[in-house]
């Protein structure tokens, strides 16, 4: 399943878009417009378009499930080292004045 996910891809546009492509991209993903078979499925004239999980096969591909909830060990493996990364840059952040701790 993992060789139908285009990883090289979008690893390579993400590396040449600059600061303002990766602001797009990452906004389409936090607002899901990045094209998941749940959206790609909306734009389809096929009525049998699918929308399961390339990865996991046990729910509709959406931004949600690839972001929260699938149960694929390479994306249950990628969230952990991503949220590892951005609890890392949250911690070297200085807090504002009269601030002693983020809840």
């Amino acid at each position: 399943m993992l060789e139908d996910f285009p990883k090289d891809r979008w690893q390579a546009k993400l590396g040449t878009l600059g600061d303002a492509g990766t602001a797009v991209v990452l906004n389409k993903f936090v607002i899901g417009w990045l094209a998941t078979l749940t959206v790609q499925a909306k734009r389809s004239d096929d009525p049998h378009f699918g929308t399961t999980c390339r990865l996991c096969g046990l729910d509709k591909e959406t931004n949600w499930h690839v972001l929260a909830e699938c149960t694929h060990p390479t994306m249950v493996t990628t969230r952990r080292e991503l949220m590892g990364k951005i609890l890392g840059y949250i911690s070297k952040l200085l807090l504002p004045p009269g601030v002693t701790k983020l809840v």
